[in-house]
């Protein structure tokens, strides 16, 4: 398992950026709630995808970010410098910590679940998640939070694509009006 930072800082490409993060314990969502603004990205990054070609990380946009403590996810929100979400990225994880500066990180269980703004779901890398266990980098449990997790999100959250971006832009602007970039 790889483990990443939620500033994102092993991105070469974001070559400027600002990021805040705080807890969050709301009905609706428990965990850590972040936003990274890419100021500067160079090259893009641009996804073909869905009969669509959308950049998912340049210049001017932002990444929303929640890693939930109740469930084994980091939901992130990718928004367009136009403050319109193009796609909605999963990570599945085996659990979060705190870096010694507290920027909130993860460790990815490889599996990740994509979706759309059309409501579209791609759930990608299982290969990886299925070579991970057959390498004994991870065990049968971890393999099977990993696909639990991707089923219950499916079924949960990520069901209802309107629901899912009104979520998101609640929490936006709940996060965007305690700072401001």
């Amino acid at each position: 398992m790889k483990r990443k930072r939620l500033d994102r800082d092993i991105w070469t490409s974001i070559v400027e950026k600002e990021y805040f993060q705080e807890d969050i314990n709301e009905s609706d969502f428990s965990g850590i709630l972040s936003v990274l603004y890419l100021k500067k990205v160079f090259p893009d990054s641009v996804w073909n995808a869905n009969h669509e070609t959308f950049a998912v990380a340049a210049s001017g946009m932002k990444w929303l970010q929640f890693l939930s403590i109740k469930g084994n996810y980091l939901l992130t929100a990718m928004i367009s410098a136009k403050n319109e979400i193009v796609c909605y990225y999963v990570d599945v994880i085996a659990g979060y910590g705190f870096d010694h500066d507290d920027v909130a990180y993860y460790d990815d269980l490889y599996l990740d679940v994509i979706v759309y703004t059309n409501g579209n779901i791609l759930i990608d890398d299982k290969d990886e998640l299925m070579n991970a266990y057959k390498s004994n980098k991870i065990s049968k449990e971890l393999y099977d939070l990993a696909e639990d997790t991707a089923i219950e999100l499916i079924k949960g959250i990520l069901k209802d694509v309107s629901s899912l971006k009104e979520f998101c832009m609640k929490y936006l602007s709940l996060i965007e009006s305690r700072y401001t970039s």
